[in-house]
């Protein structure tokens, strides 16, 4: 399965973000009975060319996954709320997971899109 991870990530080093992909992402594995997903939002920045560069780049690669995950936070993040309204808009699979002790876990799937909603 090709996945998009979309997770806060100010004030966090590259280390903890690498790491908390990578228990999303056998979170996800594990809860939805899957091979370990493909991550498609490969993490590259380009200081030199801004962050709204690096989002643009990060919604090309959600465009190729099948679904997409948002981490705990997503709604306080500027990307992760612009990544969310695209996911919606063009009927992205998108799903929300949450973090305990324990680890994450998938909360649940949305499939209707904003399009679906207009047409109703």
């Amino acid at each position: 399965m090709k996945v998009f991870i979309s997770q806060p990530m100010r004030g966090l080093e590259m280390e903890e973000i690498k790491r908390r992909r990578d228990d999303a992402l056998m979170s996800i594995a594990v809860e939805l009975d899957t091979a370990m997903p493909q991550d498609m939002n490969k993490l590259e920045f380009n200081m030199e060319k801004g962050p709204l560069w690096c989002l643009g780049r990060s919604i090309q690669r959600m465009a190729a996954a099948e679904a997409v995950f948002f981490l705990p936070g997503w709604e306080s993040a500027n990307g992760c709320r612009i990544e969310r309204a695209a996911a919606e808009y063009y009927g992205v699979r998108i799903y929300e997971m949450e973090r305990d002790e324990a680890g994450y876990r998938v909360l649940g799937t949305e499939q209707m899109s904003f399009r679906e909603l207009e047409n109703e």
